[in-house]
C-alpha cells in the first residue's frame, strides 16, 4: 500500500495526469476484483455449509419417515379390522328386530367405540419449517410432497377427532345402556393395534338395537372408510418421500 501511495504522490507531483488516472483505474480494478474473490469465497463456503445442513435434514427426514412407515402399518391393520366387526355389526342390526335387546360380540363392540389417533413423527419438519431451512432442500418436487403431507396430516387428524367425539359421546353411551364397557375399553388397544399378541375376545355385551344406534353405526363405519382411504394416501406419500430421500443422500 505504501509503494501505491509513493506512485500516487509521484504522479501528482510530475503532473503526470494520464498516468494517474490509468494507475487510479487500475488500483480501483484491484480493489474491486479481490472484493469480488474474497466474496466468491465466502460464498462458497455458505453453500459448502449449506450442503452439509442440507445432509443432516435429509438423514433426519428419513429416519422420521421410516418410523412413520410403521407406525402407519399398524393403524392400518387396526382400521382394516374395525371395517369387518363394523360391517357385522351393521349386518346384525339388519337382522334384529327394532327396540329389541341382543348379544353383540364385544369384538364388535370394540369396533364401534375404538378411535386411535395416526400421531407421526414430524420434528424435523416442524423445524425446518419454522426456522426457514426447509429452503435448504435443493429439490422442488420433494419440498412439495412435504408441505402436502402436512396438510393431508391435518385433514386426517379432523376426521379422527370426529371419530373419537362420536365414540364417546354418542356411541359409548347407547352401547352402555344395558352393559358396562369397562371390559372393552381395557381390552381395546391389545385387541386392535397389536398383532404380535392377538387377544382372542369370547365375551359379548347387551346392546339394545334402534333407529338412532343403526345411524351411528353407519355413520362409524363410513368414518372407517373414509380415514383407510385417507391413510392409504398418507401411507403411499411417505413411501414417495421417503424414497425420494434415499435417492437425494445417494446423489
Amino acid at each position: 500500500m505504501k509503494v501505491y501511495r509513493h506512485l500516487r504522490k509521484t504522479f501528482i507531483m510530475e503532473n503526470k495526469t494520464s498516468k494517474y488516472f490509468k494507475y487510479a483505474i487500475g488500483e480501483i480494478v484491484l480493489v474491486v476484483v479481490g472484493i469480488l474473490i474474497a466474496l466468491q469465497i465466502n460464498s462458497w463456503k455458505q453453500e459448502k455449509n449449506h450442503r452439509i445442513v442440507e445432509q443432516s435434514i435429509l438423514n433426519n427426514l428419513k429416519e422420521d419417515f421410516i418410523k412413520n412407515q410403521q407406525e402407519i402399518e399398524v393403524l392400518l391393520f387396526a382400521n382394516q379390522k374395525y371395517y369387518r366387526n363394523l360391517n357385522q355389526f351393521i349386518e346384525l342390526l339388519k337382522l334384529t328386530p327394532k327396540e329389541t335387546t341382543i348379544q353383540i360380540p364385544d369384538t364388535l363392540t370394540m369396533a364401534a367405540i375404538a378411535a386411535p389417533t395416526y400421531i407421526p413423527t414430524t420434528s424435523t419438519i416442524d423445524v425446518i419449517i419454522s426456522t426457514g431451512n426447509i429452503d435448504l432442500i435443493k429439490n422442488e418436487t420433494l419440498k412439495t410432497a412435504i408441505s402436502r403431507f402436512k396438510r393431508e396430516l391435518a385433514d386426517l387428524n379432523e376426521d379422527e377427532y370426529d371419530v373419537r367425539t362420536m365414540a364417546n359421546d354418542q356411541l359409548a353411551p347407547l352401547l352402555s345402556q344395558q352393559s358396562d364397557l369397562i371390559n372393552e375399553y381395557q381390552n381395546t388397544y391389545t385387541y386392535t393395534i397389536d398383532r404380535d399378541h392377538k387377544v382372542k375376545i369370547n365375551t359379548s355385551s347387551l346392546v339394545k338395537n334402534s333407529n338412532l344406534l343403526a345411524t351411528y353405526i353407519a355413520q362409524r363405519f363410513y368414518y372407517n372408510k373414509m380415514i383407510i382411504s385417507q391413510l392409504n394416501g398418507i401411507y403411499d406419500m411417505q413411501k414417495e418421500i421417503n424414497n425420494s430421500l434415499i435417492m437425494k443422500l445417494n446423489d
